[in-house]
């Protein structure tokens, strides 16, 4: 396996970067250079052609629809901005502390990740570990105009003693619209099923979490440890690695960055490093590691965000070859 640097976006501060889930389109979100807590968005084509950019304060996440025609921009006070993939148009706010006071939960979502699932449904975590999910139903006379409404809000009670080290994300499962993993800020993997509204608590410390394009695999990395969890939580094995990031780059093959990027295959229910897989990849300039790492299988390319100090590069590569045995 290869990896070949396609293009690289200017050094920004810090920064993350979304593909669309049909392929074809990355969203590049990176802090200004010289005003801080604004924000750029941009969307790029796989071939790094700049298409539209917005500018925003203070965001924190963004994550596409399920379709890949809108992108939702999180902002930290809870405001949530949808934007028209193509155009970069913006089309609604949404604000997303409205919703707590229903849930007696205060009148702040001080937002930290978003995710859309398949089924329409977006669910956010805060730093704070309240955890929300909203869904979109038509309205107005019409039918044309959304609404949307709370499904579930809560806050994480825990008495996990990772001393506050994890960060908080929320992934939905790919297979499963009703399945989310959310990692809290206070050392918690958490699995929410929104249809039994029911959830199952893992103590865990989460730096980052990734389910796979399957849906049966969750990939959790934190305290210099991979672990592997099935659909239903039950853990299936572990691996010791100091890891930035790690991506699914099929149903059974993890790309993982940590001093060198190292491809472990998933082999029975365990994970396993596979010797000699990806050839040295030219690094960014002065990079002092991986911030974010996304990856496309429609277009079979990786998109990098470098460390370098308090800034951010983002570099694309084309990801050619298989992965041997």
């Amino acid at each position: 396996m290869r990896l070949a640097v396609k293009w690289r976006a200017p050094v920004c501060g810090r920064a993350l970067a979304r593909w669309s889930p049909r392929g074809g389109l990355l969203a590049l979100i990176c802090e200004s250079l010289d005003r801080r807590d604004n924000y750029m968005v941009a969307a790029y084509s796989e071939q790094g052609i700049a298409l539209w950019r917005q500018e925003f304060y203070s965001v924190v996440d963004a994550a596409f629809s399920p379709d890949g025609r809108r992108l939702g921009v999180l902002r930290e006070g809870g405001e949530l901005e949808i934007l028209d993939a193509e155009s970069g148009a913006r089309q609604k706010t949404v604000d997303l502390s409205r919703f707590m006071w229903q849930h007696k939960l205060g009148t702040v979502f001080d937002a930290a990740s978003v995710s859309w699932s398949s089924g329409g449904v977006i669910g956010g975590v805060s730093y704070d570990d309240k955890v929300l999910f909203v869904e979109a139903k038509p309205g107005g006379s019409g039918g044309s105009e959304e609404v949307f409404r709370a499904l579930w809000a809560w806050r994480v009670e825990t008495s996990a003693s990772s001393g506050g080290t994890g960060v908080p994300l929320l992934r939905f499962s790919p297979a499963d619209a009703n399945l989310a993993a959310v990692g809290t800020r206070s050392g918690e993997l958490i699995y929410v099923n929104l249809a039994s509204k029911s959830i199952q608590r893992i103590p865990a410390t989460v730096r980052f979490l990734e389910w796979s394009p399957d849906g049966r695999w969750l990939v959790v990395g934190g305290s210099e440890t991979l672990r592997l969890y099935d659909s239903h939580g039950r853990i299936a094995g572990s691996a010791a690695v100091s890891a930035d990031a790690a991506v699914w780059i099929s149903e059974d093959a993890l790309l993982v960055s940590g001093a060198a990027f190292t491809v472990y295959s998933l082999k029975g229910d365990s994970l396993r490093p596979v010797r000699h897989t990806v050839a040295r990849a030219p690094r960014c300039d002065c990079a002092e590691g991986v911030a974010h790492m996304a990856y496309s299988r429609a277009d079979k390319a990786l998109a990098v965000v470098y460390r370098i100090e308090r800034f951010g590069r983002l570099c694309v590569y084309s990801l050619d070859g298989t992965v041997a045995s």
